[in-house]
Parts: structure tokens; C-alpha cells; sequence
């Protein structure tokens, strides 16, 4: 039993735990509470980080030196956006074709996924490969092949995308991580891209899409806007990280 009724708990263990979506109305003090709850379930679990998403009106002062004194540190700023996936009417401009995990080797995957992580420009992606594959298994699910999947044009991999079911939801959609393969950036790919992703959510019952990017990403944002997404709300990511022995 936790004390964060109504809040987003996403659990990918042993490598992450993540506290979100804190309600408008949630006071100090059960914020206090879940801060020192997720603390305890770290430490006892063995988990190495734990980050906690807070919106304006929630980093108050003495929140932010709780924080401060167990240790989180500030992680960078994200914008939110929203899409109602029933309106999605847009034509995908470019021949992009989705292929799962199951279609071709996991090797193949985390190759892919590595290096569109390269040159990143949202905070927060040091973890190896490897341990957040692990941990993503543990937050989706069984299902987690379905997700994971590449993007192809004449049979050539162009990126990542995971599009899923968020955890705790019915028919809310957002993608754990999309990017692009360096090679292939700055073609005009990342809008019809991530355009086919939306389908693809809308495609396994998704209504809503939610998705978010941190603050000096400005490429990711425009993406955002040229598909149709609308900007809802910024709030700051704060982390504690496990001291290595």
C-alpha cells in the first residue's frame, strides 16, 4: 500500500522507479509522504534510480529542499502534449514501415536504439541500453515485443519507436522512446515518423496520446506541433540516483 492515491507509479525493476501525475490537489504533505515512500522502496528493493515529476505548483519550497536533502537532483524541465487520436486524420507523407521485435533479432533492436540515442538532446538518457530494456519489460509488460519496434524505409532501419498502452490506463497511448538513427535526421523523417506511431497507437485502441519532451529539445517539439499535439503543461523531473559500491 502506497500513499500516492492517484498518482502515476511506474516500476521497472531493478533499475527505475518513477512517481508522475500527481493530482492538482494533492497536498504537501502526502507529496512529503510519497517522496519518503519511494525512498524506502528503493533502498530495500535495490532499485538504482528513482525520479519524481512535479508541476509548477507543486515544487514549493519545502518540497524542494526535502528534495534537496535527500539527494535528488534537478533533472531538467519536460513539455507535455496531448492528442485525441479519434481526430487523427493526417496522411503519412514518406513510405514508413513498423516491424516489432519479433520480426527480427533483439540484437538488432538495441543496436538501433543506442545509437539514436546518440547526440540526444533530452536530459536523463545515461542509463546503459541494456538495463533500461530490462526495466521496460517490467513496466509494459508481456506485451512489451509488440511494442518495440523499428522504422523502416526500402528495408533500411531509420529509428525507434515504442508505442504502448501506459500502464494503469484503459485507452491512454504514449511512446517510451522514439528517435531517429543520426544518418537519417534532418530529412524531414521525425514528423511522418512519429505520425505513424500515433496510427499505430490509434490502430491497437488507443483514444488519447500522451507525450512529452524536455525543454531543449526543439526538434522533438516541433514534431509535436506539426502532427497536431497541444502543448498542456511543463513540469520538472528530479532524480536520485544509487551510490555505486
Amino acid at each position: 500500500m502506497t500513499p500516492l492515491s492517484g498518482c502515476k507509479v511506474l516500476k521497472g525493476y531493478p533499475y527505475y522507479l518513477s512517481i508522475e501525475d500527481f493530482p492538482e490537489d494533492f497536498q504537501e504533505a502526502a507529496l512529503m509522504d510519497g517522496i519518503e515512500w519511494g525512498l524506502k522502496e528503493v533502498k530495500e528493493e535495490g532499485i538504482y534510480s528513482f525520479t519524481i515529476t512535479l508541476n509548477q505548483t507543486q515544487t514549493t519550497s519545502s518540497v524542494l529542499q526535502k528534495l534537496q536533502q535527500e539527494g535528488f537532483k534537478r533533472n531538467g524541465q519536460r513539455y507535455f502534449y496531448h492528442l485525441d487520436l479519434q481526430e487523427l486524420t493526417d496522411e503519412i507523407t514518406r513510405p514508413i514501415t513498423l516491424k516489432n521485435i519479433k520480426q527480427f533479432d533483439q540484437h538488432c533492436f538495441l543496436e538501433v536504439w543506442e545509437r539514436s540515442r546518440q547526440g540526444s538532446l533530452n536530459a536523463g538518457e545515461s542509463a546503459a541500453i541494456t538495463e533500461t530494456f530490462i526495466g521496460l519489460q517490467q513496466e509494459l509488460g508481456p506485451r512489451y515485443k509488440e511494442y518495440c519496434q523499428l522504422g523502416f524505409i526500402d528495408d533500411q532501419p531509420i529509428g525507434i519507436t515504442i508505442p504502448h498502452l501506459e500502464p494503469g490506463t484503459v485507452n491512454e497511448g504514449r511512446l517510451f522512446y522514439f528517435g531517429l538513427l543520426p544518418e537519417w535526421r534532418g530529412q524531414g523523417l521525425g514528423a511522418p515518423f512519429h505520425l505513424k506511431s500515433l496510427y499505430y497507437l490509434k490502430m491497437i485502441g488507443m483514444h488519447q496520446y500522451i507525450g512529452a519532451t524536455g525543454e531543449k529539445n526543439k526538434p522533438m517539439q516541433r514534431i509535436f506541433e506539426r502532427n497536431g499535439c497541444q502543448k498542456f503543461d511543463a513540469r520538472t523531473t528530479f532524480i536520485w540516483m544509487a551510490r555505486k559500491e
